[in-house]
């Protein structure tokens, strides 16, 4: 919300002339401002996280076929076996196809993580020139606003408007990088 500052323009005899805008005044509550900030980074890199921790708990887990805690659990059992009855080629057999198991699906998680990593990290150039690109606009606009209230007390029509914009810019830096604003 913005107010307007107005004062009265007197004309010949006394009468009035119309109104003279003498300032807009853009309204913030920053305590809400600091909030929200504080809430929409938050979200941001907690959606992130998510999003990454889904993956990763597709191959530590998945919907179908064998986890590796099953593939574990089916090695120590073999070695139990083995244990009883070490003389028996069979349970020995037991024994190294139930390790075989376990290192596929081991490695299969590896590629699946190693996978998801390289992911993640190939959108980081575009993140960061999508940054570089904002940071550039909010400097822009800081220089127009300065030039706008460097009148000496009288603010541009224009300034609540700039800083508005810039305001904007900040949140979306915010949700990009998961920082705070003031």
């Amino acid at each position: 919300a913005e107010s307007v500052g107005l004062a009265p323009i007197v004309g010949p005899a006394g009468a009035s002339d119309g109104v003279e805008v003498t300032g807009i005044q853009a309204a913030q509550v920053p305590f809400i401002t600091s909030q929200i900030n504080e809430t929409q980074a938050q979200e941001s890199y907690s959606a992130t996280y998510a999003q990454l921790a889904q993956v990763a708990e597709s191959f530590l887990s998945p919907q179908s076929g064998q986890d590796l805690g099953t593939a574990i659990q089916n090695v120590f059992n073999a070695f139990t076996n083995l244990s009883a009855s070490p003389e028996d080629m069979s349970v020995r057999e037991a024994v190294l196809s139930a390790a075989q198991s376990f290192a596929e699906q081991s490695q299969t998680i590896d590629n699946g993580l190693a996978q998801t990593e390289s992911n993640a990290l190939a959108g980081l150039p575009s993140l960061v020139g999508q940054i570089n690109q904002l940071a550039g606009q909010m400097a822009q606009l800081n220089a127009q606003i300065q030039s706008a209230t460097a009148g000496g007390g009288a603010v541009s029509s224009t300034a609540p408007a700039l800083t508005d914009e810039r305001n904007g810019i900040a949140l979306q830096l915010a949700s990009l990088v998961g920082a705070t604003t003031d």
